[in-house]
Parts: structure tokens; sequence; C-alpha cells
């Protein structure tokens, strides 16, 4: 008896004829061995056109994304197969002058994909349908929350009689169908792997995200050459995705750890891949599974209340202020009098007012006088699971830092947390991962 398995084929993999082809082959040589789900992105660089397009319709852009795809389609030999699929691309691409709504709009560009797709495995004489978020059953609700069990009994229904017959169902990314007004809602840019989670979830399917790099690096490839990690846990993979590495959804890590999916990140053709599982590869010997960087904005709030009766519900109170402003906090450092706190560079300012002076106006309106200051800073995030309980490796870290000076504004790291957090100067990010590699790497 087959097993089965979901394949995620991001946009850089469906961007012209010769992709398609390549992909189209890759899930004829998986169908040897499993009943295959592939889920899919628009073509590359089609979500972005489709946002400008919504904001002005152009007829010259709707005809450039014609003639792409007719060219495109020039991959399929047999001509009435490839009609069809011209046809259906053609009605797809007339619905972009009728008023939908943004959502709808924007996530036509995942029907492309399937359409063109499922016609590619057609030609091949494989039997195969396209069906959208909408249409297989993901449900989120107005805050775009996806609602895990219902989509994936939803999905499970929707897929099931296409695997007992034998068809291929393509399933698209992005989108899924708002819970409480039954509208089309877009789930966020790169959710795919978010979608491909569910559909394994739901069919109980092996998954993997096939992308146009080997699996995750130890460190991101703009800030070095490095080998592609082996194993990760799903800890390690969340801690490094959230601070960084966009190789994976957050998302779509929880998911799989819930239902104990393994994910294997992948390209087409290499050997090599990373497994995401319960399981981590690292030790004592070697603590670190991979590097990440990004950039933030370092809040530093000085007041001598903070360490007086007065002042107790401080950090609490900063917090709350941030919260009700729609900004995240992500780590936090705290002495006497004073609070460190980094947050997202996009939200410096809100509402074209520096966030600097919001805190300073309501911590004073609560009876505080605090001293806010924000500037851009780099963050270093440094993650595996024995650092849970290798105290050491933190002091080795901090060395290699400071013999290639490196100035440590600030660190962070929860006892229970397999990542550690070094708060540097921007412009010394490249230098301190280099750093970090070579001595734990090489």
């Amino acid at each position: 008896m087959k097993g089965r398995i979901v394949s995620k084929f991001g946009g850089s993999l469906l961007r012209n004829k010769k992709s398609f082809l390549e992909v189209s082959f890759y899930i004829t040589n998986l169908i040897q061995k499993y009943n295959v789900v592939p889920v899919v992105s628009a073509p590359k660089g089609v979500t972005n056109t489709l946002i400008k397009l919504y904001e002005e319709r152009n007829e010259e852009t709707i005809l450039n994304l014609k003639n792409r795809y007719k060219e495109i389609l020039k991959g399929i030999s047999n001509l009435n197969i490839r009609e069809e699929a011209f046809k259906l691309l053609n009605d797809e691409l007339k619905r972009l002058k009728e008023n939908i709504t943004y959502d709808q709009f924007v996530s036509t560009g995942e029907n492309h994909s399937g359409i063109i797709l499922s016609h590619f495995l057609k030609n091949l004489g494989y039997n195969s349908i396209y069906i959208d978020g909408y249409k297989v059953g993901i449900i989120v609700d107005s805050k775009g929350v996806i609602k895990e069990d219902l989509s994936v009994k939803n999905v499970k229904e929707s897929l099931e009689k296409y695997l007992n017959d034998d068809v291929i169902p393509i399933v698209g990314g992005f989108v899924g169908k708002e819970l409480e007004t039954g509208s089309y809602k877009l789930l966020g840019r790169n959710s795919t792997d978010v979608t491909g989670a569910i559909v394994a979830a739901a069919i109980r399917a092996d998954y993997e995200i096939v992308k146009d790099v080997p699996g995750i690096y130890i460190v991101e490839p703009k800030y070095g050459r490095t080998k592609v990690i082996s194993k990760l846990s799903y800890e390690e993979a969340g801690e490094l995705t959230w601070r960084g590495i966009e190789a994976i959804h957050p998302l779509a890590i929880k998911i799989a750890k819930t239902h104990n999916i393994i994910i294997k990140v992948k390209n087409l053709k290499s050997e090599a891949s990373t497994l995401i599982c319960r399981e981590t590869a690292t030790n004592y010997r070697n603590p670190i599974a991979g590097v990440s960087a990004r950039k933030f904005y370092l809040l530093t709030i000085n007041d001598e209340l903070m360490n007086t009766p007065e002042g107790r519900g401080y950090l609490t109170s900063v917090t709350e202020i941030l919260s009700s402003n729609g900004v995240d906090v992500y780590d936090v450092a705290t002495s006497a009098n004073e609070i460190s706190i980094t947050i997202s560079p996009k939200h410096m300012f809100i509402s074209k007012r520096r966030v600097e002076l919001i805190l300073k106006e309501n911590l004073e309106k609560k009876g505080y006088k605090p001293n806010v200051k924000g500037k851009n800073v780099g963050a270093l995030s440094v993650t595996g699971e024995f650092l849970k309980h290798n105290t050491t490796v933190l002091e080795h870290l901090i060395m290699v830092l400071g013999k290639n000076n490196i100035e440590i504004l600030m660190i962070a790291k929860s006892s229970s947390s397999s990542n550690l957090i070094f708060i540097i100067k921007v412009g010394k990010l490249k230098k301190a991962i280099n750093a970090i590699y070579k001595e734990f790497f090489r």
C-alpha cells in the first residue's frame, strides 16, 4: 500500500516552462511510492503583481500575465490539454476585471499555479484536479487566526475522495474561508507552508517543503556560505524561523508538532535536506543548531521609581502600553532602574509619532518619571536544545564576541528556552555571525 506525502512548492519553483516541467517530473517520480498532494504558491512574482493590479487595474499587466502563461503552457505537448489549461487561465484573468474582494483578487495567483501544474500532470498521463484553499476547507477567523481543528476536519473530507480514486489533488495556499462571513480570507504572506501542514495533518501524510535551497542553513546565506542543518527539533526550528530565518513559517512547525508530522525541507535535486522533528542533533560537544540574525529597535527606559514601592508593575505598564498600540515585544531585560525591550523597526513610529514619545507620555500619566531612548540594533539568535542545560556556552559566546571587539548591548534568555539572544550594534551582525560560525562549526 502506498504512503501519502504532501509536497509544498513555492513560487521560486513555479516561474517558467522549465521549472513547471521539473516540478511535474519530480511529482511523477514520487507517485511510484506515494499518493501525492502538491500544495502550491503563486508563480514567482505574481502575488506582488496582483497587489499592484488591485489598486490600479491595468490591461497591459493582465496581457503580460496571459503571455507569460501562454509561454509556460508550451511545455504541454498535448494540444487539447494545453488549450483546456489556457481557457481556464483566461477565465481566471477575466475575473481580475470583476468587482471581487481584495483577498479573493490577490489569491488568484495560486489558482494560476494550480491550473498550470494540474494540466502538466495530465499531459504526463495522470488525473489531477486543482482546489483552492477556500474550497478545500481552510477556516480562518476575522482576526486572521486559523481554526486548526476545523480546517483539518474539512480538508480530510475534501481530499479523501480524490486520493481513493487515484486523482492528484493540487491545493492552493495563501487563502481560506472566513469563519464569520464565509468570504475569502488571506492567511498572510509565506503562509502556504501552513496550508501544507494542515493538509498533511488531515490526510496523515509525510510533509516536505521543496525550495530552491537544499535545506535550512546553519547561518542564513546572506551572511556567508555554510552547511545545511541535518536535523532540528520543533523548538529549535521555531526559534530560528521566528528570529529571522525565513525557510519555513513558524505556524507550520507548530501544527506539525501537534500532529507529530516530520517536515523535510529540501530542493528538487540535492540529497541534502533538513528534518524537523522531535529530536535534536545537538549535544554537549555540539550545542548549537543554528544562528539567525535580524534587525530590531531597542527601547531603553530609565526611571528611579522602578526600584521603589511606587514602581511595582512598571514592566507590565510598559508592555501594556506597547500592546495597546499594536507593538509586539520580542526581548526584555531588566535591572534595578532600567528596562530594555526589543521591538520591530516598523514600530519606531505609531501614527507618525515616535514610539519613545508615546511610551513616555503614557508612563507619565501613571505617575512615573521615565527617560525613554531608542536605537536600531542587531539581534543575534543562537539556538540549540542543549543550551537549556549547558551554561558554559554562554560564557564561550561572550568570549568569542569580545575577542572580535563586538559590544554586547543586552542578553536575553529564559530558563527553559533553547535560545540565547545577543543585542549588538546593527553594523556588527555579519562579523558576529561569522565569528560564531568559525568558532563552533569549523
